[in-house]
């Protein structure tokens, strides 16, 4: 069964605009770099929150075929890249939940 990925990142007050023109770049391949849909991904989108009330000021969806694309997905080494370079200048909540309709 499909399954969506999404986190919601809120930037640190020291992160530069660089910073973020760096994780930005480095997103607009991550998919394409981790397998794209060879790998199971099916849907990527990295992109700023049109709502950012509540602080989330980035936001990330992906879906994936299944969870095991999703593991596969968090293990890639360039994922591994982008998640470092985010944790330096963010923090982030993440959910996954099945999506049965897709």
């Amino acid at each position: 069964m499909p399954l969506l990925h999404s986190a919601h990142f809120r930037f640190y007050p020291s992160a530069t605009e660089a910073d973020r023109e760096r994780v930005f770049a480095l997103a607009q391949t991550l998919a394409k770099d981790c397998g794209g849909v060879e790998a199971g991904i099916l849907y990527f989108d990295f992109g700023e929150n049109g709502d950012k009330r509540k602080g989330i000021e980035v936001v990330e969806y992906v879906f994936f075929v299944d969870d095991d694309a999703l593991q596969a997905f968090r293990r890639h080494p360039k994922h591994a890249v982008f998640a470092e370079a985010m944790s330096k200048i963010a923090d982030w909540t993440v959910g996954d939940r099945w999506c049965p309709f897709l």
